[in-house]
């Protein structure tokens, strides 16, 4: 998890950029020590269960709309290069997974699921590859949950646990499918998915919150 959370956070210093970039080749003036204490908030939001914390703290590191025009310039750029890595054996696992992460981060989501799922496929361990997949399928989630479509929101979660994604992963698709139940009113599925946590993973802080999940249900 903290490799694939450093890869992702090392990708997005290209997206703090400042009006004083003024080419490819220049060097953004940055506080790295900052963002360097960001990563860490972002690993110890990831470890204490709170992914979607995390990906508001990823989001906090961009630039304004200006800076991301010209960030998309450079990502687009580095996906380049990278595609030219995947036909060395050697870099072939780090290059798919820094195009999955850099076409997250140019907000094509649905070509990041495909780079991601390629990169599974090949390298099931990957955790770069199972993070930015368990994202785009949030994603794609909340727009139908939005959308009051809580059927396909949960099919969305469900194709996280199809995948061979860490443990920490599991469970917040597991903690998101009890709450998409909870919406539709279904609180003896929701009830289901949280008992799974709970048993599955008991070292983990989703236990905790599927444990407070159930006892307001129970206090309802």
């Amino acid at each position: 998890m903290k490799y694939a959370i450093k890869a992702i956070i090392i990708t997005l210093f290209v997206v703090i950029i400042s009006r004083q970039v003024i080419s490819l080749a220049a060097k953004p003036s940055l506080d790295y020590d900052k963002y360097e204490r960001k990563m860490e908030q972002i690993q110890a939001k990831l470890i204490q269960a709170s992914y979607a914390e995390a990906i508001i703290e990823m989001r906090d590191l961009e630039a304004g709309e200006e800076g991301k025009e010209k960030a998309k310039v450079i990502l687009n750029k580095m996906i380049e290069e990278y595609e030219g890595l995947k036909h060395n054996p050697e870099q072939r696992q780090k290059a798919m997974e820094e195009i999955a992460v850099l076409t997250y981060k140019i907000e094509d989501y649905e070509s990041a699921l495909e780079k991601a799922e390629d990169t599974l496929s090949e390298y099931p361990k990957s955790l770069a590859g199972s993070t930015i997949l368990a994202m785009c399928r949030h994603f794609n989630a909340q727009k139908f949950i939005r959308e009051n479509n809580y059927d396909l929101a949960i099919a969305e979660y469900k194709e996280i646990l199809g995948q061979p994604v860490s443990d920490g992963l599991n469970a917040f698709a597991n903690y998101f499918i009890a709450r998409t139940y909870e919406k539709k009113s279904d609180k003896d599925m929701a009830e289901e998915y949280y008992l799974k946590i709970i048993e599955k993973f008991p070292e983990l802080d989703w236990k905790e919150r599927a444990k407070k999940k159930l006892e307001k249900n129970d206090e309802k």
